[in-house]
């Protein structure tokens, strides 16, 4: 069972929010589009005819459908259809098109009661074997939209649902087999900051639960749905607080208790998930599990400037018998330049490393103790950072680890006869780059 749902949620559902801004050709600004060609051509006809007048585009500002004209399968009937975004007399219309395998027909044109659209998603909701439309707009609140739920087809049924949320996710959290929706509220009128699940059941799709969310937090960054471990599966939420801190929650359906639940606020682990640091959880170790990224500083001194010492980052899942965070990979973390080092197992608890941002060197050291004192002794590898117009390969006579369009990373491994000695292999196999 364990590795069937595995298998299941292997292609998990990633939602990034840090991105969520208007495309530059927005529905406001769009003149009328030029005559399109094969497909489009013939969508754009039906469009023609169905506003009869001139209209403009409307593009969905979030989400991973953001065009004004998706063509999605809808109806899983293994042929693509259409949906257009346009405006026209100062009201959006949804117009929902069947695709055949020759032709495109009209089914119905709905309005929507709003001056911008949010997202556009498909998900088979009442399990029907057609996907339902889910349609989120604006009236210009701030962080608050509204969620509709079209069916696809030429009569006028739609679900009789509307919600508020800041953001949502689409995924089995009640593992019936039926996609859900979580709502995620930030600052939202009497649901502010709560985590809500809709479900279908007896025909309707109604609220099965909620639980609370932080009440500092100020905007979502990233959300994910995916496995927690190897049976539980639920959303991972980044967040930036109001104190420009990033955070990460979990939201699971507990289904012994029947309850949405955020357990790291619930059981005191949240602070931990605290940090300054834009690293975003991750399946960290390619196991199919959504780790939870905590971040501190490295062993130092009292007297040590903390602007010198590096980050490291202890990617980390929930165990849920205990409530409490286990590590699963720990790495040296290099903001500035923007890698992770992943830490081989005898340098856990035993090393430290040094930044200087003039010379762009990460120096990692072997620690030991003297009079409760942190003492540097070998170094073990240096990590050295070049702008790529400025490297020189003979002049500079270093092991380049990897490069990017702009910048090439180098290392050197000194001498040392230490038990900690690592490979040339285990330097480019631990190196990674990340971009925040």
């Amino acid at each position: 069972m364990k590795r069937l749902l595995l298998a299941l949620i292997t292609a998990m559902l990633v939602l990034s929010i840090s991105g969520c801004t208007e495309l530059s050709f927005n529905g406001e600004d769009t003149m009328r589009p030029p005559k399109a060609s094969g497909n489009m051509s013939q969508i754009q006809k039906i469009i023609d005819q169905s506003s009869g007048s001139d209209y403009t585009l409307v593009y969905p500002s979030s989400g991973t459908n953001r065009s004004a004209i998706i063509s999605a399968d809808i109806d899983l009937d293994e042929t693509d259809d259409a949906l257009a975004l346009y405006k026209c007399d100062n009201k959006i219309h949804v117009l929902f098109v069947k695709g055949t395998n020759s032709d495109y027909t009209f089914q119905k044109d709905a309005i929507i009661d709003g001056n911008s659209v949010d997202r556009v998603d498909f998900s088979d909701i009442d399990n029907d074997g057609a996907n339902e439309i889910l349609i989120g707009y604006s009236n210009g609140s701030a962080n608050t939209n509204i969620l509709n739920i079209y069916k696809f087809s030429n009569s006028d049924k739609n679900y009789d649902f509307s919600c508020l949320y800041s953001s949502f996710i689409i995924g089995d959290f009640d593992y019936n087999g039926t996609d859900d929706i979580l709502t995620l509220n930030l600052n939202v009128e009497d649901e502010a900051y709560i985590a809500s699940l809709f479900t279908y059941t007896d025909g309707k799709i109604t609220k099965k639960s909620s639980c609370n969310m932080d009440s500092e937090i100020s905007k979502f960054i990233n959300i994910q749905y995916g496995a927690l471990n190897s049976s539980i599966v639920g959303a991972v939420v980044d967040s930036l607080t109001s104190s420009e801190e990033y955070s990460t929650q979990i939201i699971y359906y507990n289904a012994d208790k029947k309850q949405l639940s955020n357990p790291l606020v619930e059981y005191s682990q949240y602070e931990y998930s605290k940090r300054h640091s834009q690293i975003l959880s991750a399946d960290i170790n390619k196991d199919y599990i959504i780790d939870i990224p905590v971040v501190s500083v490295m062993e130092h001194n009292d007297n040590e400037d903390e602007e010198t010492v590096a980050n490291i980052v202890s990617y980390k899942s929930l165990d849920f018998s205990s409530m409490s965070l286990e590590t699963k990979q720990t790495f040296i973390l290099c903001e500035e330049d923007q890698y992770t080092f992943k830490l081989p197992e005898s340098w856990i608890d035993t090393t430290t490393a040094r930044y200087d941002k003039d010379s762009k060197e990460l120096t990692v050291y072997a620690i030991g103790y003297k009079d409760n004192k942190i003492k540097t002794t070998d170094r073990l590898l240096v990590i050295k950072t070049y702008n790529k117009n400025d490297f020189n390969k003979e002049k500079n006579a270093a092991n380049v680890i990897s490069q990017n369009a702009s910048k090439v990373y180098t290392y050197n491994l000194p001498d040392t006869n230490s038990y900690m000695k690592i490979s040339d292999e285990d330097v480019v196999s631990n190196f990674l780059n990340i971009k925040i």
